[in-house]
């Protein structure tokens, strides 16, 4: 399991004895954690984290307090979500509310890899799966980016408030949102159903979870 707190830290978990004795690992990353994505490659997971503080740092899971945070990309200002691509876990995509979506591959963090098109508003949410890149952004968007057209986007649908969370479900485009709609569907005709106010879901297999106000 693993945690984040207001003040930075990330804690994780590994595994609990018969006794009931939990070990621990953390790292402190200086800076309140909006979201963090868990990226698995073989032999050495790790976190990248998305900070109020613009960075997007990569977290080695079993990090100690004195190891020191490798900054992957800066910001203009705070970023708000990070996903990682489903074929390969190393390739990354960030945004934030300097309206852009960032491209990049954490095994060479020296430069993005490419910066897609600027966004009219700040980005909550963003998804990704093999070329396709899913934004949700504050304006109530939601639009997809194939990374080899990666200057050119397509806008999917509109909710009336800002995109909370965007998910791509078995090749279904998801997103949910504070006017308390969840809009499924690969286009503009998926359809909206109407809840009480979205703040969250996930999904397993064919299923969806919604988590409302």
């Amino acid at each position: 399991m693993t945690a984040t707190t207001e003040e930075g830290c990330v804690m994780y978990y590994p595994s609990a004895s018969q006794s009931g004795d939990i070990s621990l690992s953390w790292a402190v990353v200086g800076s309140p954690i909006n979201q963090f994505a868990i990226v698995e490659p073989a032999g050495d997971p790790f976190l990248v984290c998305a900070l109020d503080s613009g960075v997007v740092s990569k977290v080695h899971i079993e990090a100690s307090p004195n190891d020191k945070p490798m900054v992957l990309y800066r910001h203009a200002k705070p970023v708000y979500c990070v996903a990682c691509q489903s074929t390969d876990p190393n390739v990354v995509v960030s945004g934030g509310f300097d309206r852009t979506l960032f491209l990049y591959d954490t095994r060479s963090p020296a430069g993005n890899l490419c910066t897609l098109t600027k966004l009219q508003h700040r980005v909550y949410g963003v998804a990704m799966d093999g070329h396709k890149v899913i934004a949700g952004d504050g304006g109530g968007c939601v639009l997809q980016y194939d990374l080899r057209k990666p200057s050119t986007h397509t806008s999917l649908r509109s909710h009336r408030h800002w995109v909370e969370k965007v998910s791509i479900c078995n090749g279904v485009i998801v997103s949910c949102s504070g006017d308390g709609a969840v809009g499924i569907g690969p286009g503009p005709d998926g359809t909206l159903q109407h809840c009480s106010e979205v703040w969250a879901f996930t999904h397993k297999g064919d299923d969806l979870f919604v988590a409302c106000k």
